[in-house]
């Protein structure tokens, strides 16, 4: 299940997730003090298994949304997902949100792509650190280092691992 805190211009954002895979999604459109609404009014919804947040419906500080975020991670396991339109305006937002582990923020801005970030979101790993790292520094060349794959000129090349005693973890070293 799926709890959606959304305003009123993307109450029907996620009703694909309903359609197409089955997700049972509860919506709560409107405009919403996260803070309280986590200490106050979430004790009752432990059963979710995430929550999206539509930053657009929210009225809290930066301040007050990360307090209660905190709050959040510390009563309940189930996962935190932002849904934020414009990450140029939250940039401080979002890279506290990185800083105390929440990775899972779509920014996509066309439907397609926020589907495919969605999606990605409520997989088993969800997004990536790097992946938001590089959402939100896209010209920050240290966070795309390729891994280059290793070449070797010699082949058929045999090499021996040998021990004199028993237990001395020779197939340790080999490995």
């Amino acid at each position: 299940m799926l709890l959606y805190l959304t305003s009123n211009e993307h109450i029907n954002l996620l009703d694909f997730l309903n359609d197409e895979h089955g997700i049972i999604i509860k919506k709560l459109s409107g405009t919403f003090s996260l803070k309280q609404f986590v200490l106050g009014d979430l004790r009752s919804l432990n059963h979710f298994q995430y929550m999206v947040i539509d930053l657009n419906a929210i009225k809290d500080s930066n301040r007050d949304i990360m307090e209660a975020v905190n709050a959040y991670k510390k009563m309940f396991t189930s996962r935190l997902i932002f849904y934020i339109e414009d990450m140029k305006v939250h940039h401080d937002l979002v890279q506290k949100l990185i800083e105390n582990g929440v990775f899972n923020i779509v920014t996509a801005t066309d439907i397609e792509a926020i589907k495919a970030e969605l999606l990605k979101s409520i997989s088993d790993l969800g997004i990536s650190k790097r992946e938001v790292m590089l959402k939100l520094n896209p010209n920050n060349s240290s966070f795309n280092t390729a891994i280059h794959a290793y070449e070797f000129s010699k082949k058929e090349i045999k090499i021996a691992v040998t021990g004199v005693q028993h237990r001395v973890g020779t197939t340790t070293m080999s490995i």
